[in-house]
């Protein structure tokens, strides 16, 4: 009886034990920030401006659509001094890629505002959600 308790006793206490020494890889965290239409953002050695929209086809938020539709836009991005424009296409749901390196990933988590269905938005009422990785 003795030996079984003995035997439990260390089952129990090897399993506190890993645990306890469960190392789990803590995720890279996230910043998260925003840019207005035509204001420059800079975050360490990368600035970004939304330089122009092109297209807005997403569904209005008044409106229930079969297709979610997509924002096509002009993105300045400039590092070290050398300036580049990129046109994105960006659909709900998925992260649209504004700038890599081999340290920093920046990615468009959304565009606001949604359009509505009584009429076209101010184009500086856009504000890019961005998200920065490393």
């Amino acid at each position: 009886m003795k030996y079984i308790l003995s035997i439990l006793t260390i089952i129990v206490f090897s399993a506190f034990a890993k645990a306890q020494q469960d190392t789990t890889q803590v995720p890279t965290p996230k910043i998260v920030f925003k840019a207005k239409y035509g204001e420059v953002v800079k975050k360490g050695n990368v600035s970004l401006k939304l330089d122009s929209i092109l297209e807005d086809s997403r569904c209005p938020s008044d409106v229930e659509c079969i297709w979610a539709g997509q924002v096509k836009l002009l993105v300045e991005v400039t590092k070290n001094g050398k300036k580049e424009t990129k046109e994105i296409i960006f659909k709900d749901n998925a992260k649209s890629e504004v700038f890599k390196d081999k340290t920093d990933t920046i990615y468009i988590k959304s565009i606001m505002p949604r359009p509505t269905s009584t009429g076209k938005q101010d184009l500086g009422s856009y504000v890019l959600l961005l998200e920065k990785l490393g």
